[in-house]
C-alpha cells in the first residue's frame, strides 16, 4: 500500500546512490528473483518508468494489488496506473516454489499493460524468449525448459540485452 516503506524507499534509491556515485538515473533497471521478482512485478504495476527504466522478472509473478483496489480486467490482470514499462519475464517450467501459471500470469499482465496486441508468442533471441506485439513498451516471456527454481544461466546477459534494447 502507499504506507509500505519499502515502496518509497526502493523509488528513492537511484537519488541517495547518486549523490555518492555516478548514477544516470535515466537507465535505472529492475532485476528480481523469487520474492525480489514478486516485487519488481509490483514496483513496475504501481509506477512504471517513474522507478525503473526496464525490469526483468524470473521466477515470480504477480502483480498482486487488491488492497489498493486498482481495476481489473476480466482475466484479473490489474489495470496498472504506473503505465508502460518493458518487461522480460522469465520462468522455469518444473519451477516446483513459483507455479508457471504465476509466471505466464505476469507475462500476460505485462503485455497487455503495455499496450501489446497479444500475449508474447515471436520468437526472439535468446531462445526460448518469446515476444509480444504491437506494444508501446516490450514485453518478452521466456519459459525455460529443465529450470526450476533458480535464475537462469542465461539470465544476466539476456537481462542486459533486453536493457540496453530497451
Amino acid at each position: 500500500t502507499e504506507t509500505n516503506k519499502d515502496m518509497g524507499w526502493i523509488r528513492a534509491l537511484p537519488a541517495e546512490l547518486a549523490g555518492q556515485y555516478n548514477v544516470d538515473q535515466g537507465r535505472v533497471y529492475g532485476f528480481g528473483f523469487s520474492g525480489g521478482a514478486f516485487m519488481m512485478a509490483q514496483m513496475s504495476c504501481r509506477f512504471g518508468q517513474r522507478a525503473f527504466h526496464a525490469v526483468y522478472i524470473n521466477s515470480g509473478g504477480g502483480p498482486q494489488e487488491d488492497q489498493m483496489g486498482f481495476p481489473k480486467r476480466e482475466d484479473k490482470s490489474f489495470i496498472c496506473p504506473g503505465g508502460p514499462i518493458p518487461t522480460m519475464v522469465v520462468h522455469g517450467d518444473v519451477d516446483g516454489q513459483v507455479v508457471k501459471a504465476s509466471g505466464q500470469f505476469t507475462a500476460s499482465s505485462a503485455a497487455k499493460n503495455n499496450g501489446c496486441t497479444d500475449f508474447p508468442k515471436t520468437p526472439v533471441h535468446p531462445s526460448p524468449c518469446l515476444a509480444a506485439a504491437g506494444c508501446q513498451k516490450a514485453a518478452e516471456w521466456c519459459l525455460v525448459p529443465k529450470l526450476g527454481h533458480g535464475v537462469w544461466d542465461q539470465g544476466m546477459q539476456a537481462a542486459w540485452a533486453f536493457f540496453n534494447a530497451n
